[in-house]
């Protein structure tokens, strides 16, 4: 069974989400890597979209045309060739608002897809009779080689890609309210803007608590930000499906994340030992009753992850695109 999914081929920066969900598909299954090429030309029996809107994105209009003629193309393949299409539900909305053209392609879209994966079980769906939950896998496997260093006391970390919606300017700001001795704030990652870049160098001038690397680190080095810090925080203004937080648990690191139905289900999940949470806004009293909490506990084990080992994950997701080519018959 040849499966096209909705994203290019993997390199050393892709998402390591993709190359684990991937590689956990057992050997019956080949996979083909999104390209307009291979979406217009290639065979294939199940197309498995994410994020659909970097579909028909572009910085550039010309570009954004294009991939709309090509979009609207590749959609009448699918219709005439009853091509069933799965597609995984990684945010509710898209990060970036929508405008009506895209909000248009990507009903077409949704009103063909035969079935729906949801993340978690807290994810809404259109259509309840043709979803299925399929967990976030973690992370372990990956960096399972890498010695687990002591954390440096009092470091709090913030990775990831800073956008907007992801409420780092609004961590910055809290931070310099602290006054718990001994804490320091370490951010790794590239601003999407440069103007938000701008900001955030101004924001963390003259305080050296604050430390900053605003670039795209590679897999190991991110790792070592990760277990170098006492405590991940997370302040996204809206968390639902959060790569960064299992990322952060599977490396043995506790996260402060907003209050959310998915936050929570993953801490009853792993334990309050390891994921802690905070009630509206991002404060300083949370940061400092966080960074308390994890300097004085006292725990000897790993998070339990094993809901997420990805060779079962991986049986489930062939169980899906099985299924919806046997209603395509």
């Amino acid at each position: 069974m040849i499966v096209l999914q909705s994203f290019g081929r993997l390199m050393s920066n892709s998402n390591p989400f993709m190359a684990m969900m991937v590689s956990a598909l057992p050997s019956e299954f080949e996979t083909t890597y999104f390209s307009w090429k291979a979406a217009l030309t290639s065979n294939f029996d199940v197309f498995h979209v994410h994020w659909p809107e970097s579909l028909v994105r572009d910085k550039s209009g010309i570009r954004r045309a294009l991939k709309i003629a090509l979009f609207g193309i590749f959609m009448a393949r699918l219709r005439l060739k009853k091509t069933p299409i799965v597609r995984t539900v990684h945010n509710i909305e898209p990060h970036e608002p929508a405008d009506r053209i895209e909000r248009w392609l990507l009903d077409r879209l949704d009103k063909r897809v035969a079935l729906w994966v949801n993340l978690n079980d807290s994810t809404p769906s259109p259509h309840v009779n043709k979803t299925v939950t399929i967990l976030h896998g973690h992370y372990k496997d990956r960096y399972s080689a890498l010695d687990r260093t002591l954390p440096t006391p009092g470091r709090i970390l913030y990775f990831g890609q800073i956008r907007p919606y992801k409420g780092v300017e609004a961590l910055i700001a809290e931070f310099l309210e602290t006054d718990r001795a001994g804490m320091s704030l370490r951010l790794v990652g590239r601003p999407s803007e440069d103007r938000t870049r701008v900001r955030l160098e101004r924001a963390i001038a003259g305080d050296d608590r604050v430390r900053a690397s605003f670039r795209h680190v590679e897999e190991s080095e991110l790792a070592r930000e990760i277990l170098e810090a006492e405590l991940v925080v997370l302040p996204y203004r809206n968390l639902h499906n959060s790569g960064s937080l299992l990322l952060a648990l599977s490396l043995d690191r506790p996260v402060l994340a907003p209050n959310t139905d998915t936050v929570r289900e993953l801490r009853s999940e792993v334990g309050d030992d390891w994921v802690f949470t905070y009630e509206g806004e991002l404060t300083s009293k949370a940061l400092e009753n966080a960074a308390e909490r994890v300097h004085l506990r006292e725990v000897v084990s790993s998070p339990d992850l094993s809901r997420r080992d990805w060779p079962s994950l991986g049986r489930q997701l062939a169980d899906v695109y099985y299924s919806v080519c046997a209603v395509r018959g």
